[in-house]
Formats: structure tokens, C-alpha cells, sequence
């Protein structure tokens, strides 16, 4: 089993995601759930062709954190 970070976005009224070691890997939904599901089947069909062009799958090395920030009020 493989595992890889996806980074989800709103976008209009859905919702766009994509995998940062994955380039070129998409997907987008109506819902978080949809667009979940459209993404996992977008990264079977990615590294089903890498495959099939004996080409190697990257390993996962993406994560993420959380930053805060200080914003201060305008006067």
C-alpha cells in the first residue's frame, strides 16, 4: 500500500486537489468526498501509466505543516 500527501483546495464550488510528488496529478469535485474519490482514482491511473512506461514511482516525501501567523489589525 502506498500512501501520498494530497493537497485539497476550494475552487469555485468545489473543490481541486493534486499530489506534490505526483506532478500532473489532478482531480476535482462538488465535495470534499468526490473530490477524494476522483483523486484516488486519479493516482491509480498515474501510476498505472508510470508503470506501463517502465517508468519508477516516486517515493512520498511530501508533508505538511500548519504555520501560524501574528496579524496585526489596521488602523
Amino acid at each position: 500500500m502506498l500512501r501520498f500527501l494530497v493537497v485539497v483546495e476550494a475552487a469555485g464550488d468545489g473543490y481541486a486537489a493534486s499530489a506534490p510528488d505526483l506532478p500532473g496529478c489532478f482531480a476535482n469535485g462538488a465535495s470534499l468526498d468526490e473530490t477524494r474519490r476522483n483523486m484516488q482514482r486519479a493516482i491509480e491511473v498515474h501510476l498505472a501509466t508510470l508503470r506501463s512506461h517502465n517508468r519508477p514511482i516516486p517515493d512520498s516525501s511530501s508533508f505538511a505543516v500548519i504555520v501560524e501567523v501574528a496579524v496585526s489589525s489596521a488602523d
